[in-house]
Parts: structure tokens; C-alpha cells; sequence
């Protein structure tokens, strides 16, 4: 079986950082477990940019994470715009208890990947993902294994060259205060 967090860690020569992050707490704010290797990528990695262009959902350790920030984002937004609701048609945002989309990544030109969240064990939910025009695809791949593909370009669409620019860039800790 691949480690898949490995192979990205390989392929953009970084060293995992070893976060410690409180899954607990922030499981128990969700309500629902998270993918064991979302965490694994997070540890290893913090809050940063892939390849210049692709952005997990990440931490800087604690109970700090994007994760929780960009899902309560998307609740609010899908409730206070019926338009937006329709954008993401036929899926909805998760909620306890159902389906739903759980936004974990991005590419900063505007292309979303969410989980298809639900009752099932997570390692198992799909990774669907919108084109900044609209289109809608699903993969049956776990997150880092997705991840990995983006980042080596076999998801052109993605806007990830194949071979260039392979790296890791952290995002610096805002200053308290």
C-alpha cells in the first residue's frame, strides 16, 4: 500500500514539521471524524501553498484550522444566498447526520476540492472537486493520493505543470496582538 503522504513529502522535498494538532477537539467541533491522512498532510506540512498554486485547509498547530473556518464559511454562505445553494447543486454542504460537502483544498485559480461527507467511515468519502467554471467531477481516491496526482500534474486541469515548479512554500504565522 502507497504512503501517500510520503510520496508528496518526496516529491516537494520537505521534511514533516510533526504538528501537534488537537484532532479531538476539533473532531468534536465538527461532529465527525476527519480523514486520517488529511491529518497525517497537515502535520506534515502546516499551512502553506503547493507548487504555487494549491492550498490545503491546513493548521499551524493547537486547535487552529482552516478546515473549520472554510466549512463554517460555506454553511453561512449556502444559507444566506439561495443562488450560491443552486451553483453547488445536486450537492450540499455537510451537516451532521447527512451528506454533504466539507471543503478541505483549493487552487488560487479558483478550483474547489471538497469530501462527500457523510455517515461513512472517512476514509471512504469521494474527493469531489469544482472547476472555476462550474464543472463537477468526482474521484475515488483518498485526499492525499489525490493530492498527489494534482501535484504531479496527471489533473492538468488542476493547473499543476507536470515537473515544474515542485515545491512547498509555509505560510508565516500572523503575529498575536
Amino acid at each position: 500500500m502507497t504512503d501517500w503522504p510520503q510520496e508528496i513529502l518526496d516529491l516537494v522535498c520537505w521534511r514533516s514539521l510533526s504538528l501537534d494538532i488537537s484532532w479531538r477537539e476539533l473532531e468534536e467541533e465538527l461532529e465527525t471524524p476527519l480523514p486520517e491522512d488529511f491529518k497525517v498532510l497537515c502535520e506534515a506540512f502546516g499551512r502553506g501553498v503547493f507548487c504555487g498554486h494549491v492550498v490545503i485547509a491546513s493548521s499551524f498547530g493547537g486547535d487552529d484550522l482552516a478546515l473549520l473556518d472554510d466549512l463554517f464559511s460555506f454553511q453561512d454562505a449556502m444559507e444566506a444566498n439561495l443562488d450560491i445553494s443552486q451553483a453547488f447543486a445536486p450537492f450540499d454542504v455537510f451537516r451532521v447526520g447527512s451528506t454533504g460537502l466539507i471543503p478541505w483544498g483549493r487552487t488560487l485559480t479558483e478550483e474547489s476540492f471538497f469530501w462527500l461527507a457523510g455517515p461513512t467511515k472517512p476514509s471512504t468519502w469521494p474527493v469531489v472537486t469544482m472547476t472555476d467554471d462550474g464543472i463537477w467531477s468526482t474521484f475515488n481516491l483518498s485526499t492525499s493520493e489525490f493530492l498527489f496526482k494534482v501535484l504531479s500534474g496527471l489533473y492538468e486541469e488542476f493547473g499543476v505543470v507536470p515537473g515544474v515548479d515542485l515545491r512547498y512554500e509555509p505560510a508565516q504565522r500572523p503575529s498575536e496582538g
